[in-house]
């Protein structure tokens, strides 16, 4: 090989690996911009909604009143007040599913945040989601679905564990 070709060779591999680097650094800024778009989004949902009283009000009333209907009636049939508050639980837990799924906010803030409540309101919501799905014969609550199955994916104290919380020692020993 004459020193010319090892010279244009070293410099189309050179040039390569730096349309690479680039590419691949412009990906991961277009990545954390759009990301930065929908955080403020999501830290809404959670903060403002889910940290009220009168959102843990609806999910207590969903749990103590939904045990005592068919679970064959559908969202759509529940009598008032509970249709209603069905309605917004779930398309709150639907939009964080809807925001995971499309990458918009990272799983595990959701998932270590929410993992409790998602899988407990899933649980109470299911056969009447299910019901609805039937009466429509679509989709209904698919991303609150999806976020129950990632929910149930991770065990809580092994993502505790995983990010490195902390706990405070029993003071009273």
């Amino acid at each position: 090989m004459t020193p010319e070709v090892v010279v244009a060779t070293v410099a189309v591999v050179v040039s390569l690996a730096a349309v690479a680097t680039s590419s691949t650094l412009s990906w991961r800024q277009l990545r954390s911009l759009r990301n930065a778009n929908h955080l403020p989004v999501a830290i809404e949902l959670i903060t403002r909604d889910m940290g009220l009283d009168e959102f843990w009000a609806k999910e207590r009333l969903l749990a103590r009143r939904l045990v005592d209907l068919d679970p064959d009636v559908p969202i759509s049939q529940l009598p008032e007040p509970l249709r209603g508050t069905a309605y917004a639980v779930a398309s709150f837990y639907d939009s964080m599913g809807i925001l995971v799924a499309f990458g918009c906010i990272d799983e595990k803030l959701v998932v270590a945040t929410t993992n409790y409540r998602t899988r407990r309101v899933w649980q109470v919501l299911e056969p009447h989601i299910r019901a609805e799905r039937t009466a429509r014969g679509s989709l209904f609550m698919d991303f609150f679905e999806d976020l129950a199955c990632r929910a149930h994916a991770n065990d809580p104290q092994r993502m505790h564990d995983e990010l490195g919380l902390r706990s405070m020692p029993d003071l009273r020993a």
